[in-house]
């Protein structure tokens, strides 16, 4: 027996109802809205991978989202922004400066930049689904929370290109 399935793709109004909803998603991050994220995220939300500080679902994605915003002020620049079909896709230079201590330092008025890559998976106009890689290792070494055994050079940071 061979059975067919029928996928139903966005329309284009739902498309850019999308791509505001993922924006949202960062902002509600820079703002610290954490609220918001309960009209963002679908309740069953899976974020791939969960990141430091964070535990699983909205409720864990909320409590990192406050550390962070503890503990720096920043902002997303989004460089590019792609959709497909039900997916919308994010690269960001993400800036700010540390507000207090991060790792055992004290980094207060310290700039910080990393590149982060986002892909958002909606079902009914809500992120069902995340994806994230973010330059985890520029975050720390820029302020000197951690040694550059890298040698990166890092200031100014540039980002993926």
């Amino acid at each position: 027996m061979h059975t067919t399935t029928t996928t139903t793709l966005p329309s284009a109004d739902q498309i850019e109802r999308n791509k505001v909803t993922a924006m949202r998603h960062t902002e509600a991050m820079v703002d610290g809205n954490l609220a918001a994220l309960d009209d963002i995220l679908d309740p069953g939300w899976v974020n791939h991978p969960i990141d430091f500080h964070e535990g699983p679902g909205i409720d864990g994605f909320k409590a990192k989202s406050g550390w962070l915003h503890e503990h720096f002020a920043f902002r997303f620049d989004h460089q590019d922004v792609s959709i497909d079909g039900d997916k919308v896709w994010i690269r960001s230079l993400v800036s700010g400066t540390a507000r207090g201590e991060f790792m055992g330092h004290d980094l207060a008025g310290t700039p910080v930049a990393f590149t982060t890559m986002e892909c958002h998976r909606f079902e009914d106009g809500k992120i069902v689904e995340s994806w994230r890689l973010q330059d985890h290792y520029a975050m720390p070494v820029q302020p000197g929370a951690i040694p550059n055994v890298m040698n990166r050079d890092l200031v100014p940071y540039q980002g993926w290109r």
